[in-house]
């Protein structure tokens, strides 16, 4: 589980990366996200019940997503993260979804 402090939870801070925040695009995701003054990284997932419709199926993809994002936190820079799931997420399985996650990471450390 994600700590407390590595998640993203004011809608205030949320709407501030959507709106201000730098985009990384992926094949299944799309990433904004914006440095802070926190001091660690930060991370919020919206997955639309549009794109999974079950609320099973969807919840146990954000524990998949934030366990994978919480197993290097350490090593991400300070910034808030917003993860965008894309319509082309609900024809793939877990593996190239960690695939994607990895590549964004890598892009992040980047920054």
């Amino acid at each position: 589980m994600l700590a407390k402090k590595f998640r993203l939870r004011n809608n205030k801070e949320i709407k501030e990366v959507f709106r201000k925040g730098r985009v990384l695009t992926g094949r299944y995701f799309l990433l904004k996200y914006l440095k802070n003054e926190q001091g660690n990284f930060r991370l919020a997932v919206s997955i639309s019940p549009r794109i999974i419709t079950r609320a099973v199926d969807r919840n146990r993809l954000k524990r998949v997503i934030k366990e994978h994002f919480r197993r290097q936190a350490g090593d991400l820079p300070a910034m808030d993260v917003l993860l965008i799931a894309r319509s082309a997420l609900r024809k793939v399985g877990e593996t190239d979804i960690r695939r994607e996650i990895d590549w964004l990471i890598r892009q992040l450390r980047n920054k």
